[in-house]
């Protein structure tokens, strides 16, 4: 398998997108399209773009995105409300509250 150096999301339509969260929860650069929600915006490895924007724009910051320390990234996904200690117990609140 080879490394990833980056995600690359020049998406027309995106809403909320998981993909950019689980990148950057494993420490992935992402350089994605500015009018994904800013709620995936939980570490410095999230980058935006315009659709404007010329391909060097966008080749520029997958190139600068290399040099970040991905592992230390990591601690920011952890204390987020996207953590997997979080996600259980909102899913076990839901369900309790389907049960009663």
């Amino acid at each position: 398998m080879v490394p990833m150096d980056a995600l690359f999301l020049p998406s027309l339509f995106e809403g909320f997108s998981i993909t950019v969260i689980e990148a950057a929860a494993t420490g992935l650069p992402v350089v994605m399209i500015d009018v994904i929600t800013h709620e995936v915006d939980l570490t410095v490895l999230i980058h935006r773009h315009s659709l404007s924007d010329t391909p060097q724009d966008w080749a520029h910051t997958v190139c600068e995105a290399k040099n970040i320390d991905r592992r230390s990234q990591n601690r920011f996904i952890a204390e987020s409300k996207y953590n997997m200690r979080t996600s259980i117990k909102m899913i076990t609140n839901i369900y309790q509250e389907m049960l009663k």
